[in-house]
């Protein structure tokens, strides 16, 4: 009885969250001293290459270029952002439209400060496996953000590739 009428009112005044999670895997790169070799020089400097990859990845999710990328598609409405969505209040929504947060530091600041806190990237534990999670009071937009931030992961590695093979190409 006191339990029922505890779950209703914490049920009646306890903002609903969902939480989206997109999970990633990230490929292991290729050692630049190739095979057995690269194994070697892995083992005589100790590193574990695993953790590395993981907590490389994990630090590119909390950089400001990534949430800038995402927050430049909600402002843009290439991803939509419900009006009763927890994140982006309307006060944020309409700071200074047509100008990108590149250019706008207080809303760069507010927006980015919003992201950081609906977002949480962990690793899996013995896998190459990262979840991204976002935070919303509407799944599909937690959903649509948790995605889009994997997205432009890959974009962002992509693009990183792309150009080392270009500059070792030309070297």
């Amino acid at each position: 009885s006191a339990c029922v009428l505890l779950a209703v009112l914490a049920s009646t005044f306890l903002p609903v969250k969902y939480k989206a999670t997109s999970t990633i895997e990230l490929k292991q790169v290729q050692n630049e001293l190739g095979g057995q070799l690269g194994e070697v020089a892995s083992s005589l400097t100790g590193t574990d290459d695993l953790k590395v990859d993981l907590k490389t990845a994990k630090s590119v999710f909390g950089d400001q270029a990534l949430g800038l990328e995402v927050l430049e598609r909600m402002r843009s409405g290439i991803l939509k952002v419900p009006r009763d969505s927890s994140f982006m209040n309307a006060k944020m929504r309409d700071a200074s439209p047509g100008t990108p947060l590149r250019d706008d530091p207080k809303a760069r600041e507010a927006l980015l400060g919003r992201f950081e806190s609906h977002l949480d990237v962990e690793e899996i534990t013995g896998t190459r496996l990262l979840e991204v999670t976002f935070n919303d009071k509407d799944p599909e937009f937690a959903a649509d953000v948790a995605n889009a931030a994997v997205d432009q992961y890959i974009k962002d590695r992509s693009e990183e590739r792309r150009v080392g093979k270009e500059c070792r190409s030309r070297w």
